[in-house]
């Protein structure tokens, strides 16, 4: 049987057919201070509620072709492999800063044009990225509300252990809202993701639509950002296999993205291999440099150089390949992975003593850590303009035509129906946004009747130009009549 990992967002329209990828987080809570003895659930998950958001983004996707498209006799132009559709998926934040700072998983609203958050009270705000982690998948949204917003906090992750009871809210499958429990099934996964895996392996429900939601220790802190789920490919969800950032690295990369923009990590010029039992025997390390405490998934013996880059920080030190590296600044490593996460948060240019053993006996050195300059270093012109392109942004996307007695038999429309044609949607645009499709027919905007595609576009210039931020479009869709509320074009004028 096939199984993947599968990151926590979803797209609505794949509720059939579920997205599997690899691809790709110590004020405590008013009332809640760590060593008191936790409240109720029912008490804390309420009071948790208005901190977590559903974070809900459009980004442009071209579909997978079809076989149909290339021998089908019937016009397929608007519905080609090529055309770019507008795509809705799901996904789940929590807030951090009262003054709207949101984190979230990065792959939630990477190539997003269009971010909103709703919070538990039905308020939506529109979201713009502060900065962004493509490494750490994090991101930090912005939004401006009228009021203070109540922030959670991270807690210290380094306290969780296998068995503690932890507790996820967010937006599965664009239920928001929605609260699962469980406890840590296990620590320091590592899914490949990164070189800095040390994933809380959690059996709480999982599912599209979690990622970058809280998962929270029972004195309402946040321990770890739901990021994947492990999954059978026929499964689709969640089948008590899921994942979380844990807290120290999350609030790492958040205060790294508050404060520069993006996360400056350390590196010391170094390649590495975790020590086997078999390594260990042939360097003849003595038993007792074996780290105690072991986790999951490391050997215990420390980490081997396999290569050392020239001119680099470890270079200048004199550490050699072969070097086995067995402590950073007298503690253990345990592996590969916890030497990389140590190193990428250690103070830039400042030394880290090391613990080598070589040629059969220990040996120091003290390279200067500097910065990862291989990591990430984009600023934020670039992530603007890593963003996709928009289509028809100038206008609402609407391609409008008159009502005609052959257009009302096409779709099967009473005679004396009135209104106006929408003969095309705009993919991208805020018209397609808002779920208007061809065949439509708009019958008034605001309150007034419109049977012509001049009358619409002279009441939507008024409003335009009143500086109305919303318009009503009374519409006839398939399904029947409904309000459509339509977002205006900023007028600066």
């Amino acid at each position: 049987m096939r199984k993947g990992v599968d990151f926590g967002y979803w797209a609505p329209s794949r509720l059939a057919g579920p997205l599997f990828a690899f691809a790709l987080l110590l004020t405590p809570i008013q009332g809640m201070a760590a060593g008191l003895p936790p409240m109720p659930l029912a008490d804390l998950v309420s009071s948790l509620m208005p901190s977590v958001v559903n974070v809900t983004t459009r980004r442009l996707v071209k579909p997978p072709s079809s076989p149909l498209n290339a021998s089908s006799s019937v016009d397929n132009s608007d519905h080609n492999a090529s055309a770019t559709t507008s795509s809705t998926t799901v996904g789940s934040g929590f807030v951090v800063d009262p003054d709207g700072v949101i984190v979230t998983n990065n792959h939630v609203v990477e190539g997003a044009y269009s971010i909103t958050a709703t919070f538990q009270d039905g308020t939506v705000l529109s979201a713009e990225v502060m900065a962004t982690s493509k490494l750490g998948d994090l991101a930090l949204l912005k939004v401006n509300a009228s009021h203070r917003l109540p922030p959670v906090h991270f807690g210290d992750s380094s306290t969780v252990h296998v068995g503690d009871t932890v507790i996820t809210i967010g937006n599965p499958l664009g239920f928001g809202g929605s609260v699962s429990g469980g406890i840590v099934s296990a620590l320091n996964r590592d899914i490949m993701l990164s070189p800095f895996d040390d994933f809380i392996q959690t059996d709480a429900a999982l599912n599209h639509g979690n990622s970058g939601g809280p998962l929270f220790n029972m004195h309402g802190e946040v321990v770890g950002v739901t990021t994947a789920l492990y999954t059978p490919i026929d499964a689709g969800g969640s089948i008590g296999i899921g994942f979380a950032i844990p807290a120290y690295c999350a609030e790492f990369v958040v205060n790294q993205l508050m404060k520069y923009g993006v996360v400056r990590a350390g590196e010391v010029g170094v390649q590495l291999q975790d020590v086997s039992a078999e390594i260990a025997q042939a360097a003849a390390l003595p038993p007792t440099s074996r780290t105690t405490g072991i986790l999951p998934g490391s050997a215990g013996w420390g980490v081997i150089v396999t290569h050392v880059h020239p001119d680099g920080p470890s270079a200048k030190a004199g550490i050699q390949d072969g070097d086995i590296l067995l402590k950073i600044d007298g503690q253990p490593i345990g592996d590969m992975r916890a030497f990389a996460r140590t190193i990428a948060v250690h103070e830039l240019n400042a030394p880290v003593t090391l613990l080598l053993w070589r040629d059969g006996a220990p040996v120091s050195a003290t390279p200067i850590v500097h910065e990862w300059l291989s990591g990430e270093t984009v600023d934020r012109a670039a992530l603007e303009r890593s963003r996709p392109i928009r289509s028809s942004t100038a206008d609402l996307g609407l391609r409008l035509a008159p009502l005609t007695d052959v257009a009302r038999t096409a779709r099967e429309l009473p005679a004396d129906q009135s209104g106006v044609l929408i003969q095309q949607v705009v993919a991208g645009s805020i018209a397609g946004d808002r779920g208007l499709d061809a065949g439509d027919v708009i019958l008034k905007v605001m309150n007034t009747p419109v049977t012509t595609p001049d009358q619409v576009l002279a009441n939507l210039k008024e409003m335009w130009t009143e500086h109305r931020s919303m318009v009503l479009l009374l519409v006839r869709a398939q399904n029947g009549l409904r309000w459509v509320p339509l977002p205006m074009p900023k007028n600066d004028t």
